[in-house]
Order: C-alpha cells, then structure tokens, then sequence
C-alpha cells in the first residue's frame, strides 16, 4: 500500500468560505483527500508544496441551483455555460461585496445542498476541493476567471 501523500499549498491568500477576510502567510494541508490543517506557513510539514504566490485560494465553487446560494452554470442570460464568474461580477457591480458573493458560491452552497460540513470551506476536516486564482478576488471579483488550480475529487486537474 502506498504511502498517503502530503499536499501543501503555500504563498496564496486564503478565502476560507466564511465571509472572513482572506489570510495571508498560511499553508494548507492536504492528506488522503482532506485539509488536514491550515497552519502558519512557516509551520508547515513537509510534503509537495505548490508554491501559490500572487493567488487566491478559496473552496472550489459550487454550483447548487437554487436562489440561496449562485444560480446554475446550465446556461443562462447572465451564466454562460461553464461559468459562474458573470453572475458574482453581477453581483459586486450592485453592492454584494466579493467576499459575499464568493461566500454564496462556497459555504452558502454547500449548506444549501445539505453538504455543509463536508465542503465549501477552507479548514480542517473539510474536502479539499480547492481552486486557486492568480491575484486577490476579495479584490478585483474577475479574478476567478484566472484559474491557476484545481483540486477536485483528490485529484488535481490543472496545477501551476
């Protein structure tokens, strides 16, 4: 049986889904599929590292359906097929603050669909579906359309 790898995402700014201000100088600890811990970077166990530097991570965007959370990315005036980032933009332009509307897209989703203490957040315990964006979204919104990473299902699908 193979050794379980130790994943840690280093350098980015942490959305951890809570509505919180994101966190800077943290690593985020992955083992078997799950955050293990998000600890001060210069804590951090070694493992391979992703060096984030100049990104964003949050919890992976979740599209739940329903008016609580994002709308769907099936299609729509506003959600063109495969992206939620005009419908968050949308929401900024008209007051939202990008903290909010990336909260609605994360934990507010994941509650809405029941999956609330499985993902949706960036904290021990919790899935490590990750994305990682170049620059700061609680920022400047459009940043989600620059999409550095991707960790779904324990795998990653697209990586610096």
């Amino acid at each position: 049986m193979a050794a379980m790898e130790t994943l840690v995402l280093i350098g980015a700014s942490v959305i951890d889904g809570t509505g919180a201000k994101p966190a800077r100088g943290r690593a985020v600890v992955v083992e078997g599929g799950r955050i293990t811990r998000v600890v001060d970077a210069a804590r951090a166990p070694r493992g391979r590292r992703i060096d984030l530097s100049g990104c964003t991570l949050l919890p992976g965007l979740i599209n739940c359906h329903v008016h609580l959370g994002l709308g769907a990315d099936s299609g729509t005036p506003l959600n063109f097929d495969g992206s939620l980032v005009p419908e968050l933009t949308l929401r900024v332009t008209y007051g939202v603050t990008a903290l909010e509307a990336i909260r609605s897209a994360t934990s507010v989703a994941a509650e809405a669909l029941g999956l609330g203490g499985e993902t949706g957040r960036v904290a021990a315990g919790y899935a490590a579906d990750l994305l990682a964006v170049a620059g700061q979204s609680a920022e400047r919104i459009g940043a989600l359309g620059d999409v550095r990473l991707v960790r779904a299902r324990g795998a990653i699908f697209r990586s610096p």
